[in-house]
């Protein structure tokens, strides 16, 4: 392939060619945020309504994140300001949903709301159920309010539905699930098993 003249300063110029000179900072509040980070994944996969919550709650994740500091004292926070001068999260100075959460992790180390949604059945066999690759949270739920207690729930009636339908039987229905819903279901454990970074 021959190389367009004026490429080579062209290729200086570009944003993707340039070495960054961005100084990468170390989550520090690992403590605070990924508990939050936790809430927000259940709050995404039970489609609370709680959209207000889930937003404040990335805003102090996304803040705590670039503090320089390891927090100790919600008061720290309050008047704290970013880099650029913009305040750490408004609603730190009055009490909201996300300070009280910060506040329940310094003093006891974990969130109430969250302990309580990991022994809700339902959330984690919603959870259980969106971890299938093609399964959104809409259809996780619908399939949890069609008896699915989890994954293997699932499987088996897919299965015995799968039966059906190669019989012939009237009583196999509609596909529970679309054709990629399947394929997920099938490598599922294949898709929950992390590549190691040497591949």
């Amino acid at each position: 392939a021959e190389e367009l003249p004026n490429l080579g300063r062209v290729k200086m110029h570009l944003a993707c060619q340039k070495k960054s000179t961005a100084q990468r900072t170390i989550n520090l509040n690992t403590f605070i945020t990924d508990p939050l980070k936790e809430l927000i994944e259940l709050y995404d996969f039970l489609k609370t309504g709680h959209e207000y919550k889930k937003k404040a709650h990335l805003a102090v994740v996304a803040a705590l994140g670039q503090l320089d500091f390891k927090v100790t004292d919600i008061a720290q926070l309050c008047g704290h300001q970013l880099l650029d001068g913009q305040p750490l999260v408004p609603c730190f100075s009055k009490d909201c949903s996300s300070r009280r959460k910060v506040l329940e992790i310094l003093g006891k180390g974990r969130i109430e709301k969250l302990d309580e949604l990991k022994k809700c059945p339902k959330t984690m066999g919603i959870v259980d159920l969106a971890k299938v690759w093609g399964v959104g949270a809409s259809k996780a739920q619908s399939l949890w309010h069609q008896g699915f207690k989890g994954i293997e729930d699932l499987r088996a009636a897919v299965a015995k539905q799968a039966g059906l339908a190669a019989a012939g039987s009237p009583n196999a229905g509609p596909p529970l699930l679309s054709p990629q819903q399947l394929i997920g279901l099938r490598h599922h454990a294949d898709f929950q098993t992390r590549m190691p970074r040497a591949e």
